[in-house]
């Protein structure tokens, strides 16, 4: 998900892809694109009504697995944790990039950033250039292209597919395949697990 702020923002994968286990996602509608409210709401009820030991705000300095392999211990801020499981899900775009030559440019452009950018309404009249390759790009594009503004879009070498193939969202053909279910040790060149996502976007289905 991108910055919480933003209000077009969707899931980029439908419902039926975004269910915890004992409480599946809006079941009725399984390739809906929820909202990032209803998202939000549908993670803190699943807290609620799983009675989770949920910690929020403490940062993990170190995860050191045990000698006999059956536990991970956990060094916070908040002192030191042993579990069994870990699932490492901070994401890998935390922190903005800028490329190359930004910080030349005229200080009467504008410059923003996924955390910064809100809506439309924050932008001067003219044209609008966005550097991006991933769903937050290509759904704030989206969003600003509708407010009327002249839009463009600049990407690496970021790959397509369609929304839908015989009937089906890609994502559900993705599940079918097992796709969803690889892990780094199991790809045959791990450098792949660096490839670059397909750009997609869940606004308006």
């Amino acid at each position: 998900m991108a910055h919480p702020a933003m209000g077009l923002v969707r899931p980029q994968h439908p419902s039926l892809a975004n269910s915890l286990p004992g409480k599946p996602f809006y079941p009725d509608t399984p390739r809906s694109f929820e909202s990032k409210a209803n998202l939000i709401a549908y993670l803190e009820n699943y807290n609620d009504e799983m009675d989770l030991p949920l910690r929020t705000g403490i940062d993990v300095i170190s995860a050191t697995r045990s000698t006999d392999g059956a536990s991970i211990e956990l060094t916070t801020s908040n002192g030191k944790f042993i579990t069994k499981n870990l699932i490492a899900a901070s994401g890998g775009q935390n922190v903005p990039i800028y490329p190359p030559g930004a910080d030349k440019a005229p200080k009467n452009i504008l410059s923003l950033n996924g955390g910064t950018y809100r809506n439309p309404d924050q932008l001067p009249d003219g044209a609008v250039l966005i550097v991006a390759s991933a769903l937050t790009g290509v759904q704030v594009a989206d969003e600003i292209a509708a407010s009327g503004l002249t839009t463009y879009l600049s990407t690496s070498k970021v790959g397509r597919y369609r929304r839908q193939f015989r009937g089906s969202d890609v994502v559900q053909w993705m599940l079918k395949a097992g796709l969803m279910e690889h892990t780094p040790d199991s790809l045959e060149n791990p450098e792949d697990q660096f490839n670059t996502q397909p750009i997609a976007s869940g606004v308006d289905g």
